[in-house]
C-alpha cells in the first residue's frame, strides 16, 4: 500500500468491497496456529522450504508466479479449517483488517467444495462464518453478505450437489448465502460446463456471478454472460482484447 501523505486519507475513506476470497485472506499466523491446533501436518520444510515458519511463507506470497502456484497454497493452507470456530476465526481475521482499511460492506467468496471433500460439513463452514459476520456487524457496524463459489476444476455434478444442499437447508431463500459464483483455475473449465447450475439458480432468482477473463481469454466473459447468465463478472481483464464486448459491458453496467 502507498505510504504517501495520502495514506491516512485513503485508508479512512468508506469502502466497500466485492472481491474477496475468505479462505485466500488466511493469514499465515493464523494458518500456523490452527495447524498446531488441529494438529495438522503442514509440508515438511525439505518439500517446501515456505511451510518451515510464518516468515517463509509470508515471503513465499511475495512471489507467486501464475494462478495455479497461488492455488498451491491456497488449499494447502485451508486443510487446518476444521471446525467451526476455524471458519469463525478466519472469517473475523478478515473483518477487523477490512474495518481498519475503512470498508463498511463486504461481499465475501467462499469454497465449500474445498471443505466438504476434506469431510468438513457444509454446516460446519456456514456456522463459523455466519458467527463472524454476526460479530463484525455487531462490533464495527460492517455488513457482509456470503457468495457460494464452485470449483470449477471440480465436475458440474459435484457443483450441482453442493448448490441443493445449500438450497434444501434454505440458505439462499432466508439470506444467509446472496448468491452464486465460479472460481479456481480457469483456463480449460469455461463456465458453460456450468450452465445447468447456473439455470437452476437464475429460475430462482439467485443472483449469479462468475470469475472470467483472468487467465482465460475474453471467450471465457462472453459465454459467462451468454450461457450461465451471470449479473456480475469477476476479474475480467481480458476485456480489452474484445472491443465490441467491453461496449456490451459498459453499455450494460456489469
Amino acid at each position: 500500500m502507498c505510504k504517501s501523505f495520502l495514506h491516512p486519507f485513503l485508508q479512512a475513506l468508506p469502502k466497500c468491497e466485492h472481491h474477496i476470497h475468505l479462505e485466500g485472506s488466511l493469514s499465515p499466523s493464523l494458518l500456523f496456529r490452527l495447524a498446531t491446533t488441529n494438529h495438522i501436518s503442514l509440508p515438511s520444510p525439505n518439500f517446501d522450504h515456505s511451510f518451515a515458519t510464518i516468515e517463509d511463507l509470508e515471503n513465499r506470497y511475495e512471489r507467486f508466479t501464475s494462478l495455479n502456484d497461488f492455488l498451491h497454497y491456497y488449499f494447502i493452507g485451508m486443510s487446518v479449517l476444521l471446525t467451526a470456530s476455524d471458519f469463525e476465526s478466519l472469517a473475523y481475521e478478515y473483518f477487523v483488517r477490512a474495518h481498519n482499511d475503512g470498508v463498511h460492506h463486504t461481499e465475501v467468496f467462499f469454497d465449500p467444495q474445498a471443505h466438504t471433500s476434506r469431510g468438513v460439513a457444509y454446516g460446519t463452514i456456514i456456522s463459523g462464518l455466519v458467527t463472524a459476520q454476526k460479530r463484525a456487524e455487531k462490533d464495527f457496524g460492517l455488513t457482509s453478505k456470503l457468495i457460494l463459489c464452485f470449483l470449477r476444476h471440480l465436475s458440474e455434478t459435484d457443483a450441482e450437489a453442493t448448490f441443493q444442499e445449500s438450497v434444501s437447508l434454505g440458505h439462499f431463500s432466508n439470506g444467509t448465502v446472496a448468491g452464486i459464483g465460479l472460481d479456481s483455475s480457469e483456463v480449460g473449465f469455461p463456465p458453460e460446463i456450468f450452465r445447468e447450475v447456473y439455470s437452476s439458480a437464475a429460475e430462482q432468482g439467485i443472483r449469479r456471478t462468475a470469475h472470467a477473463g483472468e487467465e482465460g481469454d475474453s471467450s471465457y466473459i462472453s459465454k459467462a454472460l451468454n450461457i450461465c447468465k451471470v449479473e456480475r463478472i469477476d476479474h475480467g481483464i481480458r476485456l480489452v482484447d474484445n472491443k465490441p464486448l467491453l461496449k456490451r459491458v459498459a453499455a450494460q453496467k456489469t
